[in-house]
């Protein structure tokens, strides 16, 4: 846990990431970064100036590096001090107890057929366990299928919500058989009672 000014020192020399990647990462939390600002620190300018932009999704202009130090005339020395010490102490403020608080959650699933993978932005009573079945059969005029098997199940955490990732790869099943099945309904052959068993054994 990080506590008291000493553990700064080893901290500092933990730090392995660029300025900008250091950038990217506070705008993640614009509203728990401006709470830095007015604490007397030298670095309120450079905070003001780094949340004007959103440089967390690159969708629009972000000023480099050297745009910031020339705007608010500070050497390079200084910008990547003020930079380092912003971040440090941001990460003092998020061992406040609750000063980070999530109220908002929701889901998104991510299901992979033949490499092909689409998003599905959802909210969900009940999250999926790994090994658990998904059923969409929205997704069967698109894929063919609309069974899919979650693999990986992950939460991230952002400033105001929750974001669980679920991942779902297409399930297993024989694409011979699913043929022939065809075939069979086609020449009026088909087996009910097998094709049905077999579906229930994809699901299980």
């Amino acid at each position: 846990m990080l506590t008291g000014k000493k553990k700064h020192k080893s901290d500092k020399d933990e730090i392995r990431y660029t300025s900008k990647e250091i950038i990217i990462s506070l705008s993640t939390m614009p509203q728990l970064v401006r709470q830095l600002c007015g604490r007397g620190k030298k670095y309120d300018n450079l905070i003001t100036e780094i949340l004007k932009y959103n440089f967390y999704s690159g969708d629009s202009y972000r000023p480099d590096s050297k745009e910031l130090q020339e705007l608010l005339k500070i050497s390079p020395a200084t910008y990547k001090a003020q930079l380092e010490e912003i971040y440090l102490d941001f990460l003092e403020l998020l061992h406040q107890d609750e000063i980070w608080e999530i109220k908002n959650i929701r889901c998104e699933i991510w299901v992979d057929v033949l490499d092909v993978v689409r998003i599905i932005p959802v909210r969900l009573p009940i999250v999926p366990r790994v090994g658990e079945k998904i059923e969409m059969k929205i997704l069967e005029p698109v894929y063919g299928v609309g069974i899919f098997t979650v693999h990986e199940v992950s939460h991230e955490l952002r400033e105001n919500e929750q974001v669980i990732l679920v991942f779902g790869k297409m399930h297993d099943f024989s694409w011979y058989e699913r043929l022939l099945d065809d075939k069979a309904k086609y020449e009026g052959t088909y087996n009910h009672i097998e094709g049905l068993r077999r579906e229930k054994n994809m699901k299980l």
